[in-house]
């Protein structure tokens, strides 16, 4: 993968999706570090073919490798570009929400769910209030991300596993329990 990719850069074709591309192959391949160092260099490079959609596929990335401060980086760019992207929006929630930034986490999710209403975010809605000990917002958005999106949904994007790790942690321990039990015997 490396060698394609200084090809192409030796052909002039320095795109953000090449970028993208050969990140998520070393990420496949297990290479976790050099997918960082490969995002980072979107990151830095500010290339103008990186769209709002590489920007915000960026962020997910960075989230999933734990590098939430550079996550929020990509989605800010990726907001930049188009304002009412509402992944972005969702990305940059979860990655708030990981830093212990509750209340600007609930912030983004609050503004993906009026662009956007998606799983992702009403279930993020219901894990910050929860962890937040905003016991009644939290029952209100699960009963509704249920009610909208279905509790297969939940299981689907990890909500079912945030709450579990919760449990685990002995953070609303009690709560997450009794939401677990009541959508998800």
């Amino acid at each position: 993968a490396r060698a394609a990719f200084q090809q192409a850069l030796r052909l002039g074709y320095d795109q953000a999706q090449t970028y993208l591309g050969l990140g998520r192959a070393y990420r496949g391949a297990g290479q976790q570090d050099a997918a960082l160092e490969i995002y980072r260099q979107v990151l830095a490079k500010d290339l103008a073919s990186a769209t709002d959609e590489v920007y915000a596929a960026l962020g997910m990335d960075l989230l999933s490798l734990g590098q939430t401060d550079e996550a929020v980086q990509a989605c800010r760019k990726a907001l930049q570009k188009n304002e009412h992207h509402w992944a972005a929006q969702v990305t940059w929630g979860k990655s708030l929400y990981l830093q212990g930034n509750f209340q600007e986490a609930l912030s983004h999710f609050r503004q993906a769910m009026s662009l956007h209403p998606n799983s992702a975010a009403q279930f993020g809605l219901g894990l910050v209030y929860l962890r937040a000990g905003q016991v009644e917002e939290a029952r209100r958005a699960y009963a509704e991300g249920v009610k909208n999106f279905g509790a297969p949904e939940a299981e689907k994007i990890g909500a079912v596993e945030d709450l579990k790790a919760l449990l685990k942690e002995g953070i609303q321990a009690a709560e997450a329990r009794a939401l677990l039990e009541a959508y998800w015997k």
